[in-house]
């Protein structure tokens, strides 16, 4: 009878570790068996990212602080919250992981805040252009648009299917009013999407 992988590998185990001791063999077993586990999310994620049905959307990277400045302009980045640096690597630190995942090109949207805008443009996937319906209604003033904005991310995501993998950079509230779930900055969800339902999770981005 055949093994599976997580037999597998702790009879391997067994075999290299014997003189290790009970204690030392338990410990190897489960760290193979976690990496194993994990190789096949990744093989998992690897195939979903590539399928025409799921798109991906992301929160922007770490921007510290709450909303923008009194009085921030759109047409001036100095006005508004910015990336860290921390932020900025965390930016690039995603777009290497989609790079991991096979991942070398997709079509890039992104809200007009800055903020999210550096974080479409550090993944390096590709030119980014800005979508209206990923503009925040954090503010007060754009409160009103919400709505709006959420019907017409929708109908951008109903759309046909593209070749590349769709990437939407966009801000916490926008994604919360989308999926009903929070995400933290840098991170996201990859979305399953059928013709006349809602966008469902399918997993969480990047992998823990």
């Amino acid at each position: 009878m055949a093994l599976s992988h997580s037999k597998y590998f702790c009879f391997v185990a067994q075999s290299s570790w014997r003189a290790c001791g009970t204690t030392s063999f338990i410990s190897v077993c489960l760290l193979l068996v976690a990496l194993n586990v994990r190789a096949e999310h990744t093989s998992q994620l690897e195939s979903l990212l590539s399928q025409p049905d799921h798109v991906l959307v992301l929160r922007h990277a770490l921007a510290p602080g709450v909303g923008d400045p009194q009085g921030f302009s759109l047409d001036d980045c100095a006005s508004q919250r910015n990336l860290s640096e921390q932020g900025r690597l965390q930016a690039i630190d995603l777009g290497d992981s989609l790079s991991s995942l096979g991942v070398s090109s997709a079509q890039v949207y992104s809200s007009l805040w800055c903020r999210s805008w550096q974080t479409a443009e550090l993944l390096d996937l590709g030119p980014v252009e800005h979508l209206a319906a990923l503009d925040s209604f954090f503010q007060a003033r754009f409160r009103d648009q919400q709505q709006a904005r959420m019907d017409a991310w929708l109908e951008h995501l109903q759309q046909a299917p593209s070749e590349k993998l769709r990437v939407y950079v966009t801000h916490q509230v926008n994604i919360t009013a989308l999926t009903d779930a929070f995400t933290g900055s840098g991170k996201g969800f990859l979305l399953r999407i059928k013709p006349g339902e809602q966008p469902e999770i399918v997993s969480v981005f990047p992998p823990d």
